[in-house]
């Protein structure tokens, strides 16, 4: 949240290009959350 919050900041006037930068960001984001629940849950596990 902080982080996304840092890049709309970052990222003004946005062009197509931030735009579709943003979004990947926000996918790979998302995919490290998943991964990164995954590990933990190993770990505690």
């Amino acid at each position: 949240m902080v982080l996304m919050y840092h890049l709309d900041i970052k990222i003004e006037p946005p062009t197509p290009y931030q735009e579709q930068a943003k979004e990947e960001k926000a996918k790979m984001i998302e995919k490290l959350k998943l991964t990164s629940d995954v590990s933990i849950d190993y770990e505690s596990d």
